[in-house]
């Protein structure tokens, strides 16, 4: 079965240099469709110049049932290659559960985590002020 990324995330490119990746409530059937997508997101992501911009993954709307998939498996495994290069990189979550473990960063070519819960203070944290205007849904 192929996976299409535009099934599971939304991929935005903010002005303010968030590039903001939001999950949908869509359920992955398998931990290898969820891997694809990871996949998939990162190819998405190769062409966006990184060190004007910071990464937000918004998993708020993620299905319960995939928390663990999540943090615990895929995403903690591609976590590394989806922030490299980007100023700032955050996770957007519902509840602590969602978020653990949190990925630290390593080294210097990656920028720290920070997990939020709160959109407004994500969307503050992760603003860059010195962006090119651009607004658009990458795709």
């Amino acid at each position: 079965m192929t996976a299409h990324l535009e099934d599971f995330f939304r991929v935005e490119e903010l002005e303010c240099g968030i590039v903001w990746c939001t999950r949908s409530p869509r359920p992955y059937l398998s931990v290898a469709m969820l891997d694809e997508v990871l996949v998939q997101l990162h190819h998405r992501l190769e062409g966006i110049d990184r060190r004007e911009r910071s990464l937000l993954l918004d998993l708020r709307a993620s299905p319960p049932s995939t928390y663990g998939e999540s943090m615990h498996g895929a995403l903690l495994h591609h976590h590394r290659r989806l922030v490299k290069n980007f100023r700032r990189a955050g996770f957007l979550v519902r509840s602590a559960d969602q978020s653990e473990p949190i990925p630290r960063s390593s080294g210097p070519d990656y920028p720290e985590i920070q997990v939020f819960r709160d959109p407004d203070r994500a969307r503050g944290a992760m603003r860059l002020d010195r962006v090119s205007p651009r607004s658009q849904l990458l795709g």
